[in-house]
Order: structure tokens, then C-alpha cells, then sequence
């Protein structure tokens, strides 16, 4: 550790000359939520004294002008994108600022379907929210007494990518995705999902779902008249990928979502390694989250699914109430 301290500074003194005797300027632009500020907390406990750290809240009512101000204002050397507004702001701010000294290297986490979202960045990279499927459901395979191998999935067009990805990687555990696509955009949403979730349920005769973390499929009048009535009478488990929607919502009895302290921790080490690197972005631009948690709501997994209870004591978070 000293010795990567050592020479992180012998490279910042390089490298901004004129803030050497001056703490690291780092600027944090999302919101202040819950889960967010977890995130956020954690980032002074891991990056030290060397930094100074502003936190400035960005969501939907931010506007792009106070959004530029903060940046301007603080000036940092290095910033962390927290969700999707931020990360859009920013793509706004890089198309105005297209010169190289105006670029200020980031990192970007909490935000739907990052490799779509930071396309095109420069001097950005990524933390994943979705957590991959193969990962949730080996941890689900692990702790059901009945095996399973297709699992249905209702992804968009503009998902596509996303949605293959993990339909390969689930193949390798000899776990079958099966997805059925929506459009896009479609004033008939909710139809569209009734009949993809049908078409799962029914004609396909899947074992479980697995729900993405897409706002768009996720929407308070498609989770209320779509989702809930549908997935009452569906006998399986229903996967998630954030706690709302197996603590709050009973859309999921299983979930396996990143861990907060631990994305905060990735986060600085990310920063880190950019700093040492001297900016080198010609490795991997996006990685999954390295740190998860595991949480399942057993009154309402027990009536859905047969669960060994020699495994509970692997799940991080069981919810009984």
C-alpha cells in the first residue's frame, strides 16, 4: 500500500504540476438517496486525506446549466457519474468542451444498462448495475431443492445486446434464457407486456423469471395492472435485480443486487488505477459490480418455490415479515 501511494503522488506531481502542494479535487454528481449516499459514503474511507471530495446532488430537476456550474465551481481533476442523468449531462458537457484539457476523466456507477450508456465517452469508465444472470441464478440453483434450466426473460429492442450476453453466459451453467422482446418505445406498453409475460408463462412453460432493471418495463401503472397480477400466479421464482422489488414491492422472493459499501470501494479503487495508469483507457471500459449481496423474501418464496433450508445461512438477507 505505501508503495502504491508513493507512486500515485510521484505521478500526480507530474501531472498537475501546479496542485502539488493541494489535495486531489474529486466531484461526485447524482443523487442523495439511500442507496446512492451508501455509495457515496464509502468513497472517503477508501481514498484517504489526499482528496478532497464535493458532492453536488444531479437528478431529473437539475438543470444542464446548474449542472455545468458545479463542474466550472469545483473544477475537479477527476469526477464519479452517479446514475443515468449525470452520465447524460456529461455526455452534453463533452460534446461542448471537445477539447482534450476540457476532458476531466470519470467514473461512472448506479446507472441502467452502462456499456449503452457511456458509449462514446471519453476518459470514462463504468460499474455495472445489473448484476449478471448467471451470477443470480447459480446463487438461486444453489438454494432450491427442484432444479430448473429455463428461465424467461421481457427485455426491449434497444436491450438486444445485453439480453445475449447473458444468454450465453447462462448457457456455460447449462441454464436456458429464454427472452421474448418488446418494442422499445410503444404507446401499448403494457399490452406488450401482458402478452410477452403470457407467452413466457404459458406457451413457453419456464421454471422462472428474471426481471431486468429496466425503468422503462418497470413503471408504477405496469407493475400495479402487469406485473403483480401475473406474477401471483406464476409458481417459480421471480428474480430481481434492485431490494425495492422483493423488500418493498412483492414482484420478486429473490433477489441478488451489488453490494453498496462494496461499489464504493470499486469505485476508489477504479480512481485508483486510472491515477496510476496516467489515463490509459485501452483496457476494458465497463466491469461488473465485484461485490454482491444476496436477499430472499422467504414468505413469499416458500409458496412459490421448495427451498433447502440447509442452505439459508448462504443468503445475506432473509426477509420473513
Amino acid at each position: 500500500m505505501a508503495r502504491t501511494m508513493i507512486f500515485w503522488w510521484a505521478l500526480c506531481l507530474s501531472y498537475w504540476p501546479a496542485q502539488s502542494a493541494e489535495r486531489f479535487s474529486l466531484l461526485i454528481l447524482g443523487p442523495d438517496s439511500a442507496g446512492f449516499q451508501e455509495v457515496v459514503n464509502a468513497l472517503p474511507l477508501e481514498l484517504g486525506s489526499e482528496f478532497t471530495i464535493t458532492h453536488r446532488i444531479v437528478n431529473e430537476r437539475t438543470s444542464f446549466e446548474r449542472y455545468m456550474q458545479y463542474i466550472e465551481q469545483i473544477k475537479p481533476q477527476v469526477m464519479v457519474l452517479m446514475d443515468n442523468v449525470s452520465i447524460n449531462y456529461y455526455r452534453r458537457y463533452q460534446h461542448i468542451h471537445s477539447q482534450p484539457e476540457k476532458q476531466i476523466p470519470a467514473v461512472a456507477a448506479m446507472a441502467l444498462f452502462m456499456d449503452q450508456a457511456i458509449d462514446g465517452l471519453n476518459q470514462v469508465v463504468g460499474i455495472r448495475y445489473e448484476v449478471p444472470a448467471v451470477i443470480s441464478l447459480v446463487n438461486l440453483r444453489d438454494l432450491m431443492e427442484q432444479p430448473f434450466t429455463r428461465v424467461g426473460v421481457v427485455y426491449r429492442a434497444q436491450t438486444k445486446p445485453f439480453f445475449e450476453q447473458q444468454k450465453l453466459t447462462c448457457s456455460r451453467e447449462q441454464i436456458e434464457l429464454i427472452g421474448v422482446e418488446v418494442p422499445s418505445q410503444s404507446d401499448k406498453m403494457n399490452k406488450q407486456l401482458k402478452n410477452a409475460l403470457s407467452q413466457l408463462i404459458k406457451q413457453d412453460d419456464v421454471d422462472a423469471l428474471w426481471i431486468l432493471n429496466d425503468s422503462a418495463l418497470l413503471t408504477e401503472h405496469a407493475l400495479t395492472y402487469v406485473w403483480l397480477p401475473r406474477i401471483r400466479r406464476f409458481k417459480g421464482p421471480v428474480v430481481v435485480g434492485v431490494r425495492p422489488l422483493v423488500e418493498k414491492v412483492p414482484l420478486g422472493n429473490f433477489a441478488v443486487v451489488p453490494d453498496h459499501q462494496g461499489m464504493g470501494k470499486q469505485i476508489a479503487n477504479l480512481i485508483f488505477e486510472m491515477v496510476e495508469g496516467g489515463f490509459d483507457f485501452d483496457g476494458p471500459k465497463v466491469f461488473n459490480p465485484v461485490s454482491v449481496e444476496t436477499i430472499l423474501n422467504y414468505r413469499q418464496a416458500r409458496k412459490q418455490f421448495s427451498i433447502n433450508s440447509e442452505k439459508l445461512g448462504q443468503v445475506d438477507l432473509i426477509l420473513s415479515n
